[in-house]
């Protein structure tokens, strides 16, 4: 598995504040517009997606991950 962090609607300085805060190694990614907003139908933040390998949702959640279970499970079925 891949994982990218998605940083929308953020300063760049916040976002790199949060990474540095919370441990976060996986590589994050900004977008300067608002297109993957749109386009994942993001409704609040955070939001968690797990993409199959044909670019699919696989699993979509909003919120706090506080079970790694919910995404573990995801990711075996794929």
């Amino acid at each position: 598995p891949l994982v990218l962090g998605l940083d929308v609607q953020d300063l760049s300085e916040k976002a790199l504040g949060f990474a540095r805060d919370f441990g976060i190694s996986y590589p994050s990614l900004r977008e300067a517009g608002d297109a993957a907003y749109r386009g994942y139908q993001l409704t609040g933040l955070p939001e968690t997606f797990v993409i199959d390998p044909e670019g699919r949702i696989a699993l979509k959640v909003v919120g706090e991950i506080t079970d790694p279970a919910q995404l573990t499970t995801a990711i075996d079925q794929l």
